[in-house]
């Protein structure tokens, strides 16, 4: 994939997180695991977006990309595990975890 293709395709998935932690904050069921996890994940998409800005590094955007999917595997797992989610806070983040997936497959 080339760089822009990359940066496009990272600042739609860095929407879908910032959705799904949006999401998180106005619902009132969330597991603190989730919340970690999405935290956590939007920490890493800052650095992988600094990443992608300042650098045309493949080994490091492949391992950044690496690093959000099992974040997002955590949030997932999470999601799984309280049937009392807000399907829309479920949903949000499976958009999420998907659009990561998919990058890391395209990547790969």
């Amino acid at each position: 994939m080339q760089q822009n293709q990359i940066r496009d395709e990272f600042a739609s998935i860095k929407r879908r997180i910032d959705s799904a932690a949006t999401a998180c904050q106005v619902s009132s069921a969330v597991p603190e695991e989730l919340r970690r996890s999405l935290g956590e994940l939007g920490r890493e998409s800052d650095e992988m977006r600094q990443i992608i800005d300042t650098e045309d590094n493949d080994n490091r955007i492949r391992a950044c990309v690496d690093r959000l999917e099992k974040l997002g595997d955590r949030a997932m797992q999470a999601c799984s595990q309280d049937s009392n989610i807000d399907p829309a806070v479920q949903n949000e983040v499976r958009e999420a975890h998907d659009a990561i997936s998919a990058l890391k497959h395209r990547l790969h």
